[in-house]
Order: structure tokens, then C-alpha cells, then sequence
């Protein structure tokens, strides 16, 4: 159960005071131990970094440390069925698709830090340099044997979380352009030898010129 309750989890023992067919007590039993688990639900909204206006046709994979998130459905509101870790059964690691609206949601998560790597931009917008960051944030009470969500948010931004469903909700931009070659590597090594060699043409050219000139 996402939110609301929580997912209650009792544990007693059993035990006897004497030997089985033998003298001895009845058998006598513990009182219950409950432990309350809860699970979140994260919305999110694919956004342009400007307009704000939503975005479709992003793709997403969601990592908690080194495992990557199994969900199921990969469109739409999908809920999480498994982890697997990069280096094994990586094929298995499901990539989110952001459908019309821009809106997606994922649920079965725990109240910690996750991570969401951008694999596909929209159309005419670049993947960020680094992947987003998602934190839930809850703080859960006890009262009279029941437990409920008393704070819920989303990296820490107020109105971003609903206790009484469980559900955490914020956006995610995107900058227009197409991506850049990064410092330092091949593109640029590209651009400055094509540059070199044009100015070297053009020194040679000078030359010749004013070679002429003297003549």
C-alpha cells in the first residue's frame, strides 16, 4: 500500500513449557511486535527549463546507488518490481518513457535518495550534464498501536509531498540546444585542427601575394 496506513508487519513466538506429549504447560505465546513499513509514489513532470511547458518523449532510468530499477509499465505510472545491479543483468534495467503530457510516476519507493539518468532528451533539447537527483523525505508517528506519515517532501521543498496518499511530485527541465562536444575531448581536438589549417592556408596565401607584389 502506497501512503496512506502504512503495510503493518507483526511478529510473535510460540513456544511450550514442557516437553511435547510430556508434563508440562499449555503452550504460551509473546506478545505482537509491530513493525510499520510505508512506500512513497514519485511524480514527476517533464518540463522545459524556461516556459516550463511539459515535454514528451524523454527517456529515464532510475538508480538506487549501483542498481538500476526493474518497472513495470516502462510508460505512464509504473511501479517497481525489482533492483539489479549495473554490472549484472544490466539488459534487465527497465528505461522510463515519458508519454504525452510529460508526466510519469513511479512507485515503491523507500524514504532516500535515488537517482534519475536522463538516456533520451525531448526532440531539440539536450540531456543535462548530470543526472537529476530525487530525495524523499518522511517522518512517520505512532499513536495507540497505528502509525501514519506526519512530513512528506521532495528534496526538501515545501507542498511537494501528500502523507495522507504518499505521493511526492516535482519537475524536470530540460535546456533547448543540441549537445555541445565537451572540453578537451574529440570534437574540440577536431575544430582546432580544422582551424589550424585553415589559418595556415591562409599565411600561405599572404605569401604568395605579396610575393607577386615584389615581383
Amino acid at each position: 500500500t502506497v501512503g496512506g496506513n502504512g503495510n503493518p508487519n507483526k511478529s510473535w513466538i510460540e513456544f511450550e513449557k514442557g516437553q511435547p506429549g510430556g508434563e508440562g504447560e499449555t503452550p504460551g505465546k509473546t506478545p505482537e511486535d509491530t513493525v510499520w513499513a510505508f512506500t512513497y509514489k514519485l511524480d514527476e513532470t517533464k518540463v522545459d527549463a524556461s516556459t516550463k511547458q511539459a515535454l514528451k518523449g524523454a527517456k529515464f532510468k532510475l538508480f538506487d546507488g549501483d542498481k538500476c530499477a526493474v518497472i513495470s509499465p516502462a510508460t505512464g505510472a509504473g511501479t517497481i518490481q525489482d533492483w539489479v545491479a549495473k554490472g549484472e543483468d544490466a539488459a534487465k534495467c527497465t528505461e522510463i518513457s515519458v508519454p504525452e503530457g510529460g508526466k510519469f510516476s513511479i512507485a515503491g519507493l523507500d524514504s532516500k535518495q535515488y537517482t534519475l539518468q536522463e538516456t533520451q532528451a525531448p526532440e531539440g533539447y539536450k540531456i543535462p550534464d548530470q543526472p537529476f537527483t530525487v530525495t524523499i523525505n518522511a517522518k512517520i508517528k505512532e499513536d495507540a498501536g497505528k502509525a501514519s506519515i506526519e512530513t512528506l517532501n521532495l528534496n526538501g521543498q515545501d507542498k511537494s509531498g501528500n502523507p495522507a496518499t504518499g505521493v511526492v511530485t516535482g519537475q524536470l527541465e530540460n535546456t533547448s540546444g543540441s549537445t555541445l562536444p565537451s572540453t578537451g575531448g574529440i570534437g574540440t581536438a577536431i575544430f582546432t585542427i580544422v582551424g589550424l589549417g585553415v589559418m595556415a592556408l591562409a599565411a600561405t596565401g599572404l605569401v604568395i601575394v605579396r610575393r607577386r607584389k615584389e615581383a
